[in-house]
């Protein structure tokens, strides 16, 4: 009995691994409305979780926090170093999950009128081959299942601007669980070089400042 017990509790383990998490993303544009809705689910639909947001309120909160709180340029510069530095730190990972990421769906739609025939004509044209570049670097970068579901549907009698993306990314969890190790392994193996930079840099401008003016 144990061994049955033991032989289906590894058979679980086996199914939930080559399971999929599946990652939905949504947005859409109508006018001046925005949607964001990012939905996670996980185990065969057994965990679901949905969040939904305002991306342009979402910004409009940021900035109002930054300048409450006095950031600057330079902040922002500092920060996006640190986050490049840390891309670079844990690229194992990140190379991993890119090459087992996939993109079941992605389709983006629009409805795009600017008032004027030849205006509309120029930016249809001009959105098609955006969409097209996009659709291009994520099929280097991710594996596409099928071929993105692109649409520009140009309104030359109005203003008009309507948008829905909808994006599937699904991975196994044996392979995120993979990735979390890897990016463990990474963040603990020399862990303090990046903390440890900026402290250093400061030290040594000081420390040489000072014996420049002795």
């Amino acid at each position: 009995m144990g061994l049955i017990w033991a032989a289906l509790l590894l058979a679980a383990v086996i199914v939930v691994l080559l399971s999929e998490i599946k990652i939905r993303i949504t947005y859409y544009r109508e006018d001046k409305n925005d949607g964001l809705a990012i939905t996670f689910s996980a185990i065969f639909g057994l965990i679901n979780v949905k969040r939904e947001f305002n991306p342009v309120q979402l910004l409009l909160t940021e900035g109002a926090e930054k300048r409450v709180k006095g950031k600057t340029e330079t902040a922002e510069f500092d920060y996006m170093k640190e986050y490049a530095g840390l891309a670079r730190r844990y690229q194992r990972a990140i190379k991993y999950v890119k090459s087992r990421v996939i993109i079941n769906k992605f389709q983006w739609h629009t409805v795009l009128g600017a008032g004027d025939a030849a205006v509309t004509g120029m930016a249809t044209g001009v959105l098609w081959s955006v969409k097209t570049l996009v659709s291009f670097i994520l099929n280097l970068i991710f594996k596409m299942k099928r071929v993105p579901d692109l649409n520009i549907t140009p309104c030359f009698d109005g203003t008009m601007l309507r948008v829905r993306i909808d994006c599937i990314l699904s991975i196994k969890i044996g392979h995120a669980i993979t990735a979390g190790i890897i990016l463990l392994i990474d963040k603990y193996k020399d862990g303090d070089t990046f903390e440890r930079t900026p402290n250093r840099s400061l030290d040594e401008n000081h420390y040489g400042k000072h014996k420049g003016n002795g």
